[in-house]
This record gives structure tokens, C-alpha cells and sequence, in this order.
């Protein structure tokens, strides 16, 4: 259809609908839900009813989510590795942030275990 549809009055009361569902907090299937209704009661395209919603600033995309660890640097992984052996392990930057993560993590539980049960310094058992 063509924007014949959105008068002014329609406009309105998109916009009212949709803000009403964000100030409610409404998270981001609620707010589609309030799109898919109007979509169907003006007999237009969900993407059509979000297009305009953009227009009329006021549409909330949804949120991003990253996979990725951003609280911890590689920096502060090797870091922590240096710090368990004794040793510089500058080198170690070249590996991946997971693997960096898994190594200190593995290091970390498996002398907090070892320590615990033998009652022994978990940085002094690491230097050997």
C-alpha cells in the first residue's frame, strides 16, 4: 500500500499505541506484538508500520547482544598468567580471548581444588 493510509489521525494513533507499550516498559516481543496489531488493523506489512514508526522517531529497535567477554582484556588475561607461573608470558597475547580465559580459569580452579585438599600454596605449587 502506499502512505495514503497513514493520515494524520493514523499517525497519531501509531505513535500513541507504540509509545504507550515503550513507557510501559514493554520489552521487545510486546513491542513487535503492538506492531503486528496495527499492521493487521491498517492491512499493511509489519516492515511498513515499523518503517513508519522510524520515521516518527519512535520506534526501539532491539537491544544487541554480544558474545564476546568485554569486561576482561586479553591484556589482563595474560596478565593473570604472568602473575600464577612467575614468569613474563608476553607471548601469550597471541592467543585467542577464550583460550586465554579457559587457561586462567582451568589454572585457577585446579589449584584452588589441589590447595584445598592438601592445604598448600596454590602460586607455590604453579612455580614448582
Amino acid at each position: 500500500m502506499t502512505d495514503s493510509v497513514y493520515t494524520e489521525a493514523v499517525v497519531a494513533e501509531m505513535v500513541a499505541r507504540y509509545t504507550d507499550a515503550v513507557g510501559r516498559g514493554a520489552d521487545y516481543d510486546e513491542r513487535t506484538a503492538v506492531v503486528k496489531a496495527l499492521a493487521d488493523e491498517l492491512e499493511v506489512t509489519d516492515a511498513s508500520v515499523r518503517s513508519k514508526l522510524v520515521a516518527e522517531k519512535v520506534y526501539v529497535a532491539k537491544a544487541k547482544t554480544t558474545s564476546a567477554d568485554a569486561g576482561t582484556s586479553k591484556e589482563a588475561y595474560v596478565k593473570a598468567l604472568s602473575a600464577i607461573v612467575g614468569k613474563d608470558v608476553k607471548s601469550f597475547e597471541k592467543a585467542t580471548k577464550a583460550d586465554l580465559k579457559f587457561v586462567v580459569d582451568y589454572i585457577t580452579q585446579a589449584s584452588a581444588c589441589r590447595s584445598a585438599d592438601e592445604g598448600v600454596d596454590e602460586v607455590a605449587v604453579l612455580k614448582g
